[in-house]
Protein backbone atom coordinates (compact mmCIF):
# COMPACT_ATOMS: atom_id res chain seq x y z
CA UNK A 1 0.00 0.00 0.00
CA UNK A 2 1.40 3.48 -1.02
CA UNK A 3 2.05 6.48 1.11
CA UNK A 4 -0.88 7.81 -1.65
CA UNK A 5 -3.13 5.25 -0.09
CA UNK A 6 -2.72 5.60 3.41
CA UNK A 7 -3.24 9.60 3.33
CA UNK A 8 -7.27 8.91 1.28
CA UNK A 9 -7.68 5.63 3.43
CA UNK A 10 -7.86 8.53 6.95
CA UNK A 11 -9.29 11.43 4.63
CA UNK A 12 -12.37 9.03 3.08
CA UNK A 13 -12.77 7.22 7.12
CA UNK A 14 -12.54 11.02 8.57
CA UNK A 15 -15.00 12.19 6.03
CA UNK A 16 -17.39 9.18 7.24
CA UNK A 17 -16.76 6.28 4.89
CA UNK A 18 -17.53 3.02 5.42
CA UNK A 19 -14.32 0.50 5.06
CA UNK A 20 -16.06 -1.15 2.28
CA UNK A 21 -16.62 1.59 0.43
CA UNK A 22 -12.92 3.25 1.25
CA UNK A 23 -11.77 -0.25 -0.28
CA UNK A 24 -14.16 -0.58 -3.18
CA UNK A 25 -12.84 2.64 -4.34
CA UNK A 26 -9.49 2.04 -3.75
CA UNK A 27 -9.62 -1.26 -4.91
CA UNK A 28 -7.54 -2.53 -2.09
CA UNK A 29 -8.90 -5.68 -0.22
CA UNK A 30 -11.24 -4.55 2.96
CA UNK A 31 -8.76 -6.36 5.09
CA UNK A 32 -6.18 -4.03 4.63
CA UNK A 33 -8.20 -0.60 4.87
CA UNK A 34 -9.50 -2.59 8.46
CA UNK A 35 -5.68 -3.26 9.60
CA UNK A 36 -4.43 0.27 8.51
CA UNK A 37 -7.22 2.20 10.48
CA UNK A 38 -6.70 0.12 13.27
CA UNK A 39 -2.65 0.53 13.49
CA UNK A 40 -3.70 4.06 13.10
CA UNK A 41 -5.72 4.08 15.66
CA UNK A 42 -4.01 2.00 17.98
CA UNK A 43 -0.59 4.78 17.10
CA UNK A 44 -2.80 7.96 18.26
CA UNK A 45 -4.05 5.82 21.76
CA UNK A 46 -0.36 5.56 22.48
CA UNK A 47 0.59 8.90 22.35
CA UNK A 48 -1.96 10.04 24.88
CA UNK A 49 -1.82 10.28 29.13
CA UNK A 50 -4.11 6.69 30.13
CA UNK A 51 -5.44 9.21 32.94
CA UNK A 52 -6.30 12.30 31.61
CA UNK A 53 -5.51 11.85 27.73
CA UNK A 54 -3.17 14.80 27.31
CA UNK A 55 -0.83 14.80 24.30
CA UNK A 56 2.84 12.83 25.44
CA UNK A 57 6.03 13.65 23.77
CA UNK A 58 7.49 11.14 22.28
CA UNK A 59 11.24 10.95 22.85
CA UNK A 60 13.47 8.72 20.45
CA UNK A 61 15.48 5.79 22.16
CA UNK A 62 12.53 5.66 25.12
CA UNK A 63 10.37 3.47 25.94
CA UNK A 64 6.88 4.83 25.35
CA UNK A 65 5.24 6.63 28.84
CA UNK A 66 1.50 5.94 29.47
CA UNK A 67 1.35 9.19 31.47
CA UNK A 68 2.37 12.71 31.13
CA UNK A 69 3.05 13.19 34.32
CA UNK A 70 3.40 12.03 38.24
CA UNK A 71 0.45 13.18 39.49
CA UNK A 72 -1.40 11.34 36.73
CA UNK A 73 0.87 8.67 37.57
CA UNK A 74 0.01 8.87 41.12
CA UNK A 75 -3.79 9.24 40.55
CA UNK A 76 -4.19 5.75 38.84
CA UNK A 77 -2.67 3.93 41.41
CA UNK A 78 -4.39 5.77 44.01
CA UNK A 79 -7.56 4.51 42.35
CA UNK A 80 -6.53 1.24 41.76
CA UNK A 81 -5.14 0.23 45.34
CA UNK A 82 -8.91 1.76 46.93
CA UNK A 83 -10.39 -0.30 44.77
CA UNK A 84 -8.58 -3.42 46.69
CA UNK A 85 -10.49 -5.01 49.15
Amino acid sequence: MTNQHKQRIQKMYDAGMSVSKIADTLGIPRSTVQSFLKKLKTEDDCNACKNCGEAILITAGHRPRQFCSICCSSAVVSDSISIIP
